[in-house]
């Protein structure tokens, strides 16, 4: 199909438009087991918080000072 590989590009750019306004975290108290197969992947589901970055950015307060 002629336009296969557009729409997953503009798939892939609507996924990542999305996930830049949020910050992951992992749930507290979890660890990430590896499942050993030719690309690691994780041996089973990984419990994520997620929030709008803006606000993790305020309750952490900023990431760098640029001087000038």
């Amino acid at each position: 199909c002629v336009g296969q590989r557009m729409a997953m590009m503009q798939m892939l750019l609507l996924v990542s438009s999305i996930v830049r306004d949020y910050e992951f975290e992992l749930e507290p108290d979890q660890t990430i087991q590896a499942k050993p197969m030719m690309l690691t992947r994780p041996g089973s589901a990984i419990p994520l918080r997620f929030r709008p970055a803006r606000q993790a950015s305020e309750e952490r307060g900023p990431r760098c000072t640029r001087s000038a």
